[in-house]
């Protein structure tokens, strides 16, 4: 109950200039690439200090972050949660949290990659305007990655980056909010680094769209460093570059009509094969992971 009431007293300071994202243009209207690095950057800003102290924010919802009037976004003032497990974190359950978040397996710690989850499924239900699939949910089938996608205002290491950060999996998310924001191209003020250059690509949703499809096996793990991330995302680019056939941004053309309930519609379809090797992998990650843990329970 106290988390509640924390969370509630957390909520009736917030000033008046502050708006939640879910009564801002970010939601209503068209996201871009730059306002991703946006909500990275600032939100890095007051969640790394919560990092260094072992605790994390650990309710994201489009209610519960928020725009300011210069621009610049916030997460709840005074408030925390510790990252050791408790059950009465199991009231601020939402869609957007992480399974470590669930379930009270040892295998699956708390920590500032929780943190990195819920941002990232912020960034990308701010961006199919669909909110996100629970984590519970994806244990069964999981969310369509957007790099499966060429995605209006998002270069393809971009949207790989916003995937990475929304794995289900802890080895493959992010480890911290650095390699976050290496692999999204903020400007990182408080981290110095680099930014990588964006582009724009065209955008048709697919007739056979479909967000429930077996997601790709991520290949980066947690515990790369920052020029590994940097050199596997432009060798990645690279070859897409050389794959994906270049696509009109022409804007005359009529919407496509499957794109009703999207503003603008945002996404090109995926192929066929790139469903087929998803399904493949997921089961064979799914697999490897209950035999894993078979193991420990028989060690116990």
């Amino acid at each position: 109950m106290y988390l509640n009431i924390q969370l509630t007293n957390a909520l009736r300071s917030i000033g008046s200039d502050w708006v939640p994202l879910s009564q801002t243009d970010l939601w209503h209207g068209h996201i871009q690439a730059e306002d991703a690095q946006d909500l990275v950057e600032d939100l890095a800003i007051e969640l790394k200090p919560l990092h260094e102290q072992n605790r994390f924010y650990g309710v994201w919802t489009l209610d519960t972050i928020f725009e300011d009037s210069n621009g610049h976004f916030h997460i709840l003032p005074n408030f925390s949660l510790d990252i050791i497990k408790n059950p009465s974190l199991q009231q601020l359950i939402s869609p957007f949290s992480a399974y470590e978040l669930v379930t009270d397996n040892f295998l699956w710690p708390l920590g500032p990659h929780t943190d990195v989850y819920g941002l990232g499924q912020v960034i990308r239900t701010l961006l199919m305007k669909v909110m996100p699939t629970p984590a519970v949910n994806r244990t069964m089938q999981d969310q369509e990655p957007l790099s499966n996608y060429q995605v209006q205002f998002f270069t393809q290491s971009q949207l790989q980056a916003i995937d990475k950060a929304c794995a289900l999996e802890i080895p493959a998310r992010f480890a911290n909010l650095d390699e976050f924001s290496v692999a999204i191209g903020t400007s990182g003020q408080s981290y110095n680094l680099p930014v990588s250059s964006t582009d724009e690509s065209g955008i048709i949703l697919p007739d056979d769209f479909d967000f429930e499809s077996k997601p790709e096996e991520q290949n980066l793990t947690g515990a790369d460093t920052s020029d590994q991330i940097k050199e596997d995302i432009q060798q990645k680019d690279e070859e897409q570059q050389k794959d994906v056939p270049p696509t009109s941004s022409d804007t005359s053309k009529p919407k496509d009509e499957t794109s009703k309930g999207f503003i603008g519609g945002l996404f090109k379809g995926k192929s066929k094969e790139n469903k087929s090797l998803d399904t493949n992998k997921e089961r064979k990650a799914r697999e490897k992971r209950e035999a894993e843990e078979k193991r420990l329970r028989e060690e116990e």
